[in-house]
């Protein structure tokens, strides 16, 4: 994802050949990984569709011969795969499926408590992180709409496919490693826009302005203090728990 971002922000051959060697590596390390490599694709799409949006032929000429660079990336991608595609397909399509008869929402609650908190949490309310991710998606500029959507897409594009496969049970949620990095992005950024938010009316100085330039970034240390708390809880299972 870090080699996305460089390329997406100078889209040169370098950049290409760095992505595609790490989303070899990634093929090669975890069958799931193509869905990390989808959620790619969104944040490129997204970038493409910004850069058409700015208007200028220039601009629209260089979004899409950065596009095609990028696909060419991903074919170089399957390239370096191809030894193992056929092992990994039949792999694949020979799955059990094993997905434990869960509703939905039991599901989804799941999944975002383990991936936000650990395996062996006891258990907490997902409220503040809900309220981090909400703010994780303000967008502060036209032109950084892909970088808002990239922690966005690197968590809900494996979770819809992980629960839309029926892969949901806990041996299989290691499947999901690579977007618990993508949700510790979100949650961070929105703790930045709550640290950085501010009104637009901030030239008046009454109380009420002074109170919303201070309740935001407030909210936010206090997140943050509340979110290693709560992740505390589940660090003596590691260390004392038998099972």
């Amino acid at each position: 994802m870090g080699a996305l971002v460089g390329f997406l922000r100078r889209p040169t051959a370098r950049w290409a050949l760095a992505l595609a060697a790490f989303n070899a590596a990634g093929l090669w390390t975890q069958y799931a990984y193509p869905f990390v490599m989808l959620a790619q694709g969104v944040v490129a799409v997204v970038w493409l569709v910004s850069a058409f949006g700015r208007g200028a032929f220039q601009t629209r000429s260089y979004a899409w011969r950065a596009f095609m660079l990028y696909i060419a990336a991903n074919l170089l991608t399957i390239v370096l795969y191809l030894p193992w595609l056929a092992t990994a397909l039949q792999q694949v399509t020979s799955w059990p499926n094993t997905g434990d008869a869960t509703p939905f929402d039991q599901a989804l609650g799941t999944l975002l408590l383990w991936l936000t908190f650990g395996s062996t949490s006891p258990g907490v309310a997902l409220a503040i992180p809900g309220l981090l991710l909400l703010f994780g998606l303000l967008i502060v500029r036209r032109p950084t709409i892909w970088r808002v959507v990239l922690p966005g897409a690197w968590v809900m594009v494996p979770l819809s496919l992980f629960l839309a496969l029926g892969l949901f049970r806990p041996d299989n949620i290691k499947l999901l490693l690579p977007a618990q990095i993508g949700l510790a992005l979100w949650i961070g950024r929105g703790v930045s826009v709550l640290w950085t938010l501010k009104p637009r009316y901030s030239r008046r100085r009454d109380f009420a302005v002074r109170l919303s330039q201070i309740v935001p970034p407030v909210t936010g240390l206090l997140s943050v203090i509340w979110l290693a708390l709560a992740a505390w809880d589940g660090i003596p299972a590691l260390y004392a728990d038998p099972a």
